[in-house]
């Protein structure tokens, strides 16, 4: 799986070698040299992560076959049902979803934007100036504490759990192929495993999309969490 897009702008953030970021690699490069581990048979499939639609198109225009794109969707985060689900539908490719729990905001383990552990308030959600981030936008913490708060009142009403209301919110939505959340024990794995038997109505899953709307068009149609929407890596 390619992680992200190849483009300078990609590379500089994922490395301080400078060489690296002002010669990034090509993609077509990349995508010969995961063709032949293919016909190696070193791996079975070849993937892509945070590709938007026109980036899906160049990987696509070098006649690769792409299984899955992996993109950020949660309830805190639907900019992908615009253009890249519809789009992925269209040529075939499966679309894993990830940071289903938006990193524990999901499971209500935080009362405001303040307790946030740093390394989890990078994304746009918060204010730019806050430690380890690099967007530098004013945030949506009003926003996201509101469409939390919401997200909770219908989880209590249907006597679930905040974080398994999410999980199944995401799996509900016949485009996603899967969404991955995360746990830090055994515990954590076999509560999570229960969204699966969590079944969601139409009424539910267009209750939660509502209580979400204002927090979407906060954040935006940026398909990147962590960097500027000027700067974007993935469109």
């Amino acid at each position: 799986m390619i992680h992200w897009p190849i483009p300078s702008q990609a590379v500089s953030s994922a490395t301080s070698d400078n060489s690296l970021s002002k010669n990034a690699p090509r993609l077509d490069a990349a995508v010969q040299t995961l063709e032949e581990l293919q016909q190696e048979g070193k791996i079975r499939h070849i993937g892509i992560s945070n590709f938007g639609v026109l980036q899906m198109e160049e990987i696509l225009g070098l006649g690769v076959n792409i299984a899955v794109n992996q993109m950020p969707y949660s309830l805190l985060f639907q900019t992908i049902e615009a253009k890249v689900l519809p789009y992925c539908r269209e040529k075939g490719i499966g679309v894993i979803g990830y940071m289903g729990l938006m990193q524990g905001l999901l499971a209500g383990k935080y009362k405001d934007a303040d307790s946030v552990p740093p390394n989890r308030a990078r994304v746009r959600h918060f204010r730019g100036d806050r430690p380890g981030s690099r967007h530098g936008e004013a945030g949506a913490e009003k926003e996201t504490f509101e469409a939390l708060a919401k997200i909770a009142a219908t989880a209590k009403e249907l006597g679930l759990p905040m974080h398994l209301l999410a999980a199944a919110w995401s799996m509900a939505h016949p485009d996603l192929t899967c969404t991955l959340v995360g746990a830090r024990d055994k515990d954590q794995f076999l509560d999570n495993l229960k969204a699966l038997d969590v079944e969601l109505d139409d009424e539910t899953v267009s209750a939660l999309r509502v209580a979400t709307e204002p927090l979407m068009k906060k954040v935006g149609t940026s398909l990147d969490l962590f960097e500027h929407t000027d700067k974007s890596r993935s469109w």
